[in-house]
């Protein structure tokens, strides 16, 4: 059956469980290339059926089989429930929830405020919502399995350190620096503490090399904003504008702390420059963060 009947008709089944998860070899698809199709083995959870005979356990079982080339899925159900009554269950997320709660994950919006604008959107109340735990484990889900982000701090670290600067790079391929690095020469992050402060830049090297240029006809720029991270890190953008007022980028640095690490982003700037354009970077004129002047 389709996939949206599955969640459907899934939706409509008693209480239940995922017992076991595996992979199979697939035979329902006619793709030649030979593939595999997971296969869910559902067992009945439900608290009804547990009421009825305490030490009997429900004998329904379910078997999901969803299929990876085609947007279908066979369900198999054996044995009846001990009882066809229900247990009260708290509501669950519909597809459209889904689909709003992806469209606001993606664009950084916590669980918790997610929640309460599916209250508005879907006209729910407390008692006929999603409980938010729910809301919380689908976010996550999302970001760190689709989006590829996570704020976990040994993933972060991960990412920045399989990305770090070697000086092999193409011209256009992002690359991350740090001013620190750890008894293996590997890229070193704090954790965001007072001792330990968060500061990492991205940028390229085609991005770096528009400011090897006369200091004469560019203004230095140094900013900061605080849109650009779910974590609220200040976000200190780099850049330089020409005498046509056009601005163009140099690099982003992540930072812990509002205007303690200044220096430091200058000084890592100025590191990851020489080694790229083989100049020393020189600047002239600066504007300095409109914000620190306040």
């Amino acid at each position: 059956m389709p996939q949206v009947d599955a969640t459907v008709l899934l939706g409509d089944f008693k209480k239940h469980g995922i017992e076991k998860c595996e992979l199979w070899q697939c035979h329902v698809c006619m793709a030649p290339a030979p593939h595999a199709v997971r296969v869910q083995r559902m067992r009945c959870t439900c608290q009804a059926c547990k009421d009825v005979v305490v030490a009997t356990v429900c004998p329904w079982r379910a078997r999901v089989m969803p299929y990876q080339l085609e947007s279908l899925v066979t369900i198999e159900v054996a044995y009846n429930h001990l009882t066809p009554a229900r247990a009260p269950r708290r509501p669950v997320l519909t597809p459209p929830m889904k689909e709003v709660v992806r469209e606001w994950a993606a664009q950084g919006l916590k669980p918790n405020r997610i929640w309460n604008a599916l209250l508005q959107r879907f006209s729910l109340t407390e008692a006929t919502a999603p409980m938010l735990s729910s809301v919380q484990r689908f976010a996550h889900h999302h970001v760190t399995g689709r989006l590829g982000g996570s704020d976990d701090l040994d993933a972060v670290r991960k990412k920045i350190r399989d990305a770090a600067f070697t000086g092999g790079e193409e011209e256009t391929a992002a690359f991350t620096f740090t001013s620190r690095s750890d008894r293996n020469g590997n890229a070193s992050t704090g954790n965001g503490s007072d001792r330990g402060p968060f500061v990492v830049g991205v940028s390229s090297k085609k991005l770096l090399r528009r400011a090897d240029r006369d200091p004469e006809s560019f203004i230095f720029h140094m900013d900061a904003t605080y849109k650009l991270t779910q974590v609220g890190y200040p976000v200190v953008v780099v850049g330089i504008s020409d005498r046509a007022r056009r601005f163009h980028l140099l690099a982003i640095f992540i930072v812990s702390q509002q205007q303690q690490h200044h220096a430091e982003v200058l000084e890592l700037l100025r590191c990851v420059f020489e080694p790229v354009t083989e100049k020393p970077l020189r600047v002239r004129y600066v504007m300095g963060d409109a914000d620190a002047a306040q």
